[in-house]
């Protein structure tokens, strides 16, 4: 899969400010090689559901974002021990909408997987051994951490 499928940090900003109605900061160059947590990957899949794309983030940044989107305080987010069901339902929605930047540019039409068939470890897999693209994100107001997509 070419590394042009993978989304410009303006595009990610862009979607990211339009969806959260925030000021976002989105870079490349000081994106960390930080791992997805396991929690936050979600399959991308062509009309076929063969597993294209894999999005995920960091903890931290799937509950920063699933609480802009919702206007829950940033502290719920940063308060948050483990995985928090209700920020990570919103989070999903997020990253439905990030869904948009891969599609626009992969070589098939791409979508979230509907039935989230893909056993974590799997789409993990795709995270460690598949051309990636890390974008550092930070959300006015709320916080910052990694996103990545990742070719199948």
């Amino acid at each position: 899969m070419s590394v042009a499928a993978f989304p410009e940090a303006r595009e990610v900003r862009d979607l990211l400010e339009g969806l959260l109605g925030r000021d976002c900061k989105v870079t490349t160059t000081d994106a960390a090689s930080a791992t997805p947590h396991e929690a936050t990957l979600c399959g991308l899949v062509d009309d076929e559901n063969t597993l294209r794309f894999v999005l995920g983030t960091d903890l931290l940044l799937a509950h920063l974002l699933g609480a802009s989107v919702a206007l829950i305080p940033a502290g719920r987010a940063k308060d948050a021990t483990g995985p928090d069901d209700d920020l990570l339902a919103n989070y999903c929605e997020v990253a439905n909408v990030l869904s948009r930047t891969v599609n626009e540019r992969a070589g098939a039409r791409v979508r979230i997987d509907p039935g989230m068939q893909h056993e974590p470890g799997a789409l993990a897999a795709v995270v460690a051994g598949g051309p990636v693209g890390r974008y550092a994100v930070e959300v006015a107001g709320y916080g910052a951490g990694v996103l990545v997509v990742a070719a199948a």
